[in-house]
C-alpha cells in the first residue's frame, strides 16, 4: 500500500473545510424592452450580477450616471442614438449591445460598445462573450 492511500482513523472522520469563496457582484443596468426583461434576466443567471432593467429611455438616463453601475446592457432596437447614450452612461461602465444576428449596425455598434451581444437571448452564448470580452466572468 501507498503511504497516500492510508487514513488515519482521525483524518478519515474529519470533514474537509473549504473556505467560502467571496465573489463581489457587480451591478448591471438593462435598456430593454419591457416583452425583452425574463430572456435577459434568464441568459445573465449564474453571473455574479444584481440586474435592474428598465424599458423607458428617460428613467434609464438618470439611473445610468449612478454610482457603481458597472455593465450597462442596451437594446440597439430602441436606444436611438447610441453614441450620446453611451456618453451618458457612467465612464467607468462597460457597455454591452443587443442586437438581432446579421445586423448591418454590427461594425458601428461594436465602435460603441464593449461587446456586443444577439438576440434571442442563448445563456451560453452571452456568458462567453460578456467573459471572452473581459467584462466579467462567468460564475459556475
Amino acid at each position: 500500500m501507498f503511504a497516500s492511500q492510508l487514513l488515519l482513523p482521525s483524518v478519515a472522520r474529519t470533514p474537509s473545510i473549504t473556505p467560502a469563496r467571496h465573489v463581489a457582484r457587480m451591478r448591471a443596468l438593462g435598456l430593454v424592452p419591457a416583452s425583452f426583461h425574463a430572456h435577459v434576466r434568464v441568459a445573465l443567471a449564474g453571473l455574479a450580477l444584481d440586474v435592474a432593467l428598465e424599458s423607458e429611455l428617460h428613467a434609464f438616463t438618470a439611473m445610468a450616471r449612478g454610482e457603481g453601475i458597472d455593465l450597462v446592457v442596451i437594446d440597439a432596437d430602441i436606444a436611438g442614438d447610441l453614441a450620446r447614450l453611451r456618453a451618458a452612461v457612467r465612464p467607468a461602465a462597460r457597455i454591452a449591445v443587443l442586437t438581432g444576428y446579421w445586423s448591418e449596425r454590427e461594425p458601428v455598434l461594436r465602435e460603441i460598445a464593449d461587446v456586443v451581444l444577439y438576440k434571442p437571448p442563448r445563456r451560453g452564448d452571452w456568458q462567453r462573450a460578456l467573459a471572452r470580452a473581459g467584462v466579467l466572468s462567468a460564475a459556475a
